[in-house]
């Protein structure tokens, strides 16, 4: 919980660091926006995908091996991005 609370302001932050690095001044304020809008829309893409995901495993009746699918994906995915964050960032 500690390390979420010292990370946050990180994340947050990173939307308006990249927009005046890599954008001129009168498009900052509309790049920050959409990054932020960004991870809304990843937000909304994690709530419905784990509703499916589980939906598919209750039909099974394996609720355990869809929990389990649901963190080696989102493990998978979130590995991936920070790999590219660092890469391109």
């Amino acid at each position: 919980m500690a390390g979420c609370a010292i990370a946050q302001p990180f994340i947050l932050n990173a939307f308006t660091k990249l927009a005046s690095n890599w954008f001129p001044q009168n498009e900052e304020a509309l790049a920050s926006g959409l990054l932020t809008m960004s991870m809304f829309v990843g937000f909304t893409i994690v709530m419905f995908a784990t509703d499916f995901i589980l939906a598919h495993y209750r039909d099974m009746g394996a609720l355990k091996q869809g929990m389990d699918a649901i963190l080696y994906i989102y493990g998978i995915l979130a590995l991936l991005s920070m790999v590219m964050f660092i890469l391109f960032f």
